[in-house]
């Protein structure tokens, strides 16, 4: 509602321009590139790197709370709970 009474307020889309600001400074940018766009598969190699960096790295700080028991007791939930959130997200969207 808040929308649609901006269009008819201002008779413009709200942030189109400060989108079109935006979009209007990286032409140069996008014009001299010579490849062509990301496929699925670069989409996909760059998951699978970034997923396997956020496996060891939350080992790492799992090992690490692991060794002090306050930690461990505090933070465990949190930290679980935040890599199955993450996890539910990715996988529910698909």
């Amino acid at each position: 509602m808040k929308f649609w009474n901006s269009v008819k307020k201002y008779g413009a889309i709200p942030c189109a321009t400060g989108v079109s600001t935006v979009a209007m400074c990286f032409p140069a940018f996008a014009s001299d590139s010579e490849e062509t766009g990301g496929t699925i598969t670069d989409m996909l190699d760059i998951f699978s790197q970034l997923f396997a960096w956020i496996l060891e790295e939350g080992a790492t700080l799992l090992s690490w709370m692991l060794d002090k028991p306050i930690l461990m007791i505090s933070m465990g939930l949190f930290f679980c709970g935040a890599i199955i959130a993450f996890l539910m997200r990715i996988y529910h969207s698909v």
